[in-house]
């Protein structure tokens, strides 16, 4: 690989843009079936078939005037179409990360993409560059910008083609444990509660005359309801044991043989049956690591991690990968120590929760919400007698399903401010750990209410230099004297 090439990408980049032909296809087809004649039929096709081979000449046309160009300090990407003209420099030193995908049809075509991330804050909300190439010349390319990145000269650059052998600091994921991390990762308590609406919202369609015929047949109604009961518990268990295999086997095909390795200054992860991915993280790129629990793995004490790097996380691909799968606490400081020892001493850090007179800052949200509810059964008592009583047991129980997610909010949530380092803990029925170092923090938000003032709390977030869902962080609710100890000030 030479300085100052130019080349093109490999042709099969046309193809995911003519995906929107599919459409024009279906349409002219249904076009062509108005045709009052033969006549009108025929002239139907030729227009569609005319209007499709000027959009793929067009998409080919793009293709051959798109030219990308590397010289010693940056790429760039342009296009000289004559309705679309644009051309988009990125330096290399500004580049986070180069990642590789290979689809099943690239597997096919023996292509991979290569995808570049980076650093800056403007940016890293998309991905910047993707080149499809042959899978060797990608290898290369990869080898060449990364090389470049750490400011080593390279003449010329062989990456072996074949699979990346694991090192004594590699971990491969068993097919076992990435099927635990899909029951623990899955939202079957979703495939339960849609079912269950569904039969509420349907039983408080039945009116009067329903409710006296179930007071009056009051036997035959709990004999029946035996076997309606049954048949709707069997349809609930059917529906979300099919939602769990078939999620089951989304995640073992995603994550297949996924390994992960640190090599040097970098991570590296590989994994995918019918789409290949191969992530390179910088550690010095990384901004946070995020430990997650959901509902079931907290209920069991499992963990996974996640981590938060520059340039990456910016797509719903890319926000679905974990560093490590869900384990024990053990098993995940052991694997952290041995890929990312420069936050294994953060796990260790335990988080404060948030101060008791949270509760006095949360009664203005409270009164509202009385105010709200009390209003409404007011005009139902006036304008509806009949439907008191139901209204006041709905509201009841809504107001029992909030103040059970408040109480677990502030069971969950907390704080914990190091010399170094700081912990955000958020959530409620699920958890999710953030570990920040101080120097990653872009700057801080900090809100107080006249409550929250009054008694000495507040709460805020920390803006990091990653994607948008992972750019601010939520800072939970703590005591003012508490940020004097840390470098926040």
């Amino acid at each position: 690989m030479e300085n100052n090439i130019r080349f093109r990408n490999h042709f099969s980049i046309v193809l995911p843009n003519l995906k929107g032909i599919l459409w024009i296809v279906f349409m002219a087809f249904i076009s062509a079936l108005t045709g009052e004649d033969a006549r009108d039929v025929l002239r139907n096709i030729l227009i569609w078939v005319a209007v499709i081979v000027a959009l793929v000449i067009y998409q080919i046309i793009i293709w051959a005037k798109t030219w990308i160009s590397i010289g010693e300090q940056s790429i760039i990407i342009e296009c000289n179409t004559f309705m679309n003209r644009r051309k988009n420099t990125i330096g290399i030193a500004n580049i986070s990360n180069v990642n590789l995908e290979q689809g099943l049809c690239a597997m096919l075509l023996g292509t991979c993409k290569l995808k570049l991330d980076t650093n800056s804050l403007s940016t890293a909300n998309a991905t910047d560059v993707t080149i499809v190439l042959k899978k060797n010349r990608a290898e290369q390319l990869r080898a060449f910008l990364t090389a470049k990145i750490a400011g080593e000269q390279l003449q010329c650059v062989e990456v072996p083609t074949g699979e990346i052998q694991m090192r004594a600091t590699g971990v491969h994921i068993s097919s076992a444990d990435i099927l635990l991390h899909g029951i623990f990762s899955s939202r079957f308590l979703y495939t339960i509660f849609v079912p269950l609406y569904i039969i509420l919202e349907f039983m408080t369609e039945m009116d009067q005359s329903d409710l006296d015929y179930i007071v009056k047949e009051a036997g035959d109604f709990v004999a029946e309801s035996i076997g309606i009961t049954l048949l709707i518990l069997i349809a609930i268990i059917l529906w979300a044991a099919l939602a769990m295999i078939l999620g089951l086997a989304k995640t073992a095909i995603k994550y297949w043989d996924f390994r992960i390795e640190r090599k040097e200054q970098k991570l590296v992860i590989e994994y995918g049956l019918t789409k290949k991915v191969n992530y390179s993280i910088p550690v010095d790129k990384i901004q946070a690591v995020v430990v997650k629990q959901s509902f079931l793995a907290r209920m069991f004490k499992r963990y996974m991690v996640e981590v938060v790097n520059v340039g990456m996380n910016d797509d719903e691909k890319e926000a679905q990968s974990f560093l490590l799968p869900y384990g024990s606490k053990k098993l995940l400081k052991e694997r952290v120590q041995m890929l990312l020892p420069e936050f294994s001493d953060c796990l260790e850090l335990e988080a404060k929760r948030q101060p008791k007179c949270v509760w006095i800052v949360w009664l203005w949200p409270m009164f509202i919400y009385i105010l709200i509810i009390s209003v409404i059964l007011f005009g139902i008592a006036e304008f509806a007698p009949e439907m008191l009583r139901v209204a006041c047991a709905g509201g009841l129980a809504l107001s029992m399903a909030l103040f059970l997610a408040k109480f677990m909010n502030y069971c969950t949530k907390g704080t914990k401010f190091n010399e170094k380092i700081f912990v955000a803990v958020t959530g409620g029925f699920a958890r999710k750990y953030v570990y920040i170092k101080y120097p990653n923090i872009q700057y801080i938000i900090l809100k107080q209410s006249f409550l929250a003032k009054r008694v000495g709390v507040q709460k805020g977030q920390a803006m990091l230099l990653a994607s948008t869902a992972n750019q601010a962080q939520e800072i939970p609710f703590f005591a003012e004297e508490d940020i004097e100890i840390s470098l926040f000030r």
